[in-house]
């Protein structure tokens, strides 16, 4: 059968919709004490680096340009390249033919080298062909023996356009089986192509054809022949191929579709790393991937990882910033507004840190070496964990503060006072409560050594301290009922 773009695009549209079911799955799977489900997602661009899945509108342009060229036969732009459908071997359609008038498949025969010799010395015309491809040039070429080492033929040609040496190796069984009544090549693949039902390569229909051409009057046998083990006539086949390289007749080959479709994706991943690298280096991922190019292996990474590169997880900085804290306090009691500050200040994570191979890393903005060690991943698991664990609960929170309470003496005549922060708390809302202020109250009214009680439906967290030279006061609402008796308001401390 054709090539069949539907099938490629739906495809490619099930491998996005799994790989976007899984992020979800990873996230789900990713709730931890005092993290709500829906806040540890990472952002949709971390995730398609995470899961080695370009953006999907990349992804698109591809598909629609690999239509536009095999299904439509239009010429597309590549990398600076044009591709015309002319030149690329598209798969023949087995069906425009009666299977009769089709050229039927041939067996591989493979000999030792024993039997390679051992036939070289029977009568009749033996050739040998062999292909030579390099990253800067290409070559094909045939020899044909008579009886002993009589050299009747010889074809040099220099390929161009070939990507493998199997497409060299197709321009020279090409061009020997003119010369053909016993062939011997050293390439075997392309003798599994000929041998096989399922190749739809028009050039390996072409040789068919001319394969059974020749059999119309004659015998034609093909033999795959080790390679590069001293035998006389496949070393001058290779040693031809070489010099055919410089020296030799031009032969241009068309583009295979899989060669077509690798550079299309190459481009694709290239435009990825070029927007990548333009739209997101200020993200934390960028410091760990910051090239999409080359993509570690052990990505996606486990559940805690993804919060920790992403820093969209169970952090103070995170919670602070979609205001579920009212300070990105970190549970040490330090300010904590990004990652770094468990690779730097933390007490909490210092004795992880210390076992982290390059730590020297984490101080600048590419910190790849870091992740690439398999024990400094352990280590960062582990520290995502101590991390959360230490975090209060905020999974129920419907509206409310969380506060951080702070104990001492009050001043009392002008005595100075030592405030200590000793703890947290939290207190989890009904949805459905009423305001937590009285409309009457007025907090200035009061000393700085008076004590005050809230009133059953309100909670107020007073931090007041007397200095040498100064007074500050901070008072925090809080939306809920009272935390010592939680009443039908639902509302509890804890």
């Amino acid at each position: 059968m054709g090539l069949n773009p539907a099938k490629s695009t739906w495809d490619i549209a099930k491998q996005q919709a799994a790989l976007q079911l899984r992020a979800h799955k990873t996230s789900d799977s990713g709730h931890t004490r005092g993290h709500p489900r829906g806040f540890v997602f990472p952002p949709p661009l971390a995730l398609q680096l995470l899961l080695h899945a370009p953006p999907i509108e990349l992804e698109l342009r591809r598909l629609n340009r690999e239509f536009t060229l095999f299904v439509l036969r239009q010429p597309v732009e590549c990398d600076g390249n044009t591709y015309d459908a002319d030149n690329v071997a598209l798969p023949i359609d087995r069906w425009t033919r009666h299977p009769a008038q089709t050229p039927q498949e041939r067996p591989v025969c493979r000999l030792s080298v024993h039997q390679a010799r051992a036939m070289a010395r029977n009568q009749g015309l033996h050739v040998y062909t062999d292909g030579s491809h390099t990253s800067r040039s290409s070559g094909a070429a045939y020899v044909a023996f008579g009886r002993g080492t009589t050299i009747q033929a010889v074809g040099r040609y220099r390929v161009q356009g070939a990507t493998s040496a199997y497409s060299t190796e197709l321009v020279a069984f090409t061009e020997a089986l003119i010369y053909l009544r016993v062939h011997y090549t050293d390439c075997l693949s392309v003798l599994q192509a000929i041998a096989s039902p399922h190749c739809l390569d028009p050039r390996v229909q072409s040789m068919r054809e001319l394969m059974a051409q020749i059999s119309a009057s004659r015998q034609i046998q093909a033999f795959h022949v080790p390679g590069h083990r001293g035998l006389f006539g496949n070393e001058i086949a290779d040693y031809l191929a070489e010099r055919a390289c410089r020296v030799g007749l031009v032969r241009t080959v068309p583009q295979s579709v899989r060669d077509v479709r690798a550079r299309l994706r190459q481009e694709m991943i290239a435009n990825w790393a070029r927007d990548w690298s333009e739209h997101n280096t200020s993200t934390e991922l960028y410091k760990w991937t910051p090239d999409v190019t080359n993509l570690p292996a052990y990505y996606p990474p486990n559940r805690h990882l993804v919060t920790l590169l992403t820093g969209h997880g169970g952090f103070p900085s995170y919670f602070f910033r979609f205001g579920l804290m009212d300070e990105a306090i970190c549970p040490c009691g330090g300010e904590s507004m990004t990652i770094d500050h468990y690779f730097t200040v933390c007490p909490l994570t210092a004795h992880l840190v210390s076992q982290l191979r390059y730590s020297a890393d984490l101080a600048t903005d590419d910190r790849r070496r870091v992740l690439a060690d398999d024990r400094n991943r352990a280590l960062l698991t582990w520290m995502v964990a101590v991390i959360s664990d230490d975090l209060p609960d905020i999974s129920h929170t419907t509206h409310g503060t969380l506060f951080c309470h702070r104990t001492g003496p009050l001043a009392q005549n002008g005595e100075d006072i030592s405030s200590t922060r000793v703890g947290r708390a939290r207190i989890v809302a009904a949805p459905d409560h009423g305001p937590a202020y009285p409309d009457d109250y007025d907090p200035g009214q009061r000393s700085a050594t008076s004590a005050w009680t809230p009133p059953p439906d309100t909670r107020m967290e007073a931090e007041e301290w007397t200095g040498a030279d100064a007074h500050m006061r901070t008072s925090r609402r809080l939306q809920c009922g009272s935390p010592d008796s939680p009443g039908p308001s639902g509302a509890r401390e804890r």
